[in-house]
């Protein structure tokens, strides 16, 4: 059972992957996150291989903005706003792409399909809580449950990720799964975060001392 989240401080704070993740075309990024501030740039994952960096980060409250490449797609106008106007409240976001395609997810709910991803680039993270080598946009507030999969979830699936960020999905065979926190050991300076997904790709938080 999942009794534990990373809160980061929105200043330096971020995990590095050992290596990146690479899901594929068809692949899902999921996360629960806790906002401290709706005024914030929160990053939930990032990439730093490609030239021009990828990653999902939540834009202030106004919208989340998805990066693959070069191609920046914008989701815009939940619900009048009101999800990601909430502070200090857990949402679940899924970021769920098939081929050209990408819909996005929040609490469950799709809240619409992209098209122009194109099929050359694959969908990657190296790091959590920050855009990519730069560091930038680092997310302030909780994250939990990072996974990531090499497929598109169905939505049934989607409703089992947005549940609860305390529900067993081991059966959904995630590539990555970061619980941010379940059998993570501290070093007194940095934490290792096991990869419970078939991946392997253990992660080292920096700053977060």
């Amino acid at each position: 059972i999942n009794t534990y989240s990373m809160l980061f401080d929105g200043m330096d704070d971020y995990v590095d992957l050992t290596s990146s993740v690479d899901l594929g075309i068809n692949s899902t990024i999921s996360a629960w996150i806790k906002r401290s501030d709706i005024y914030n740039y929160d990053t939930i994952t990032g990439e730093s291989s490609y030239s021009l960096g990828t990653g999902i980060y939540i834009y202030q409250h106004q919208r989340v903005r998805v990066m693959i490449g070069s191609l920046i797609h914008n989701w815009y106008s939940f619900n009048g706003f009101g999800i990601l106007n909430q502070a200090n409240t857990w949402i679940h976001l899924a970021f769920v792409r098939q081929g050209d395609d990408a819909t996005l997810y929040l609490n469950g709910s799709s809240v619409g399909l992209k098209s122009g991803y194109g099929t050359s680039i694959t969908t990657k993270f190296d790091r959590i809580g920050a855009f990519g080598s730069s560091g930038a946009s680092p997310v302030f507030g909780n994250l939990d449950e990072v996974v990531g999969f090499d497929r598109a979830v169905t939505p049934a699936e989607i409703v089992t990720l947005s549940t609860a960020p305390t529900v067993d999905i081991s059966s959904l065979n995630p590539l990555a799964w970061y619980r941010m926190g379940e059998k993570a050991t501290y070093d007194g300076t940095n934490w290792t975060l096991i990869d419970q997904g078939s991946g392997g790709n253990n992660a080292t938080s920096a700053n977060m001392d």
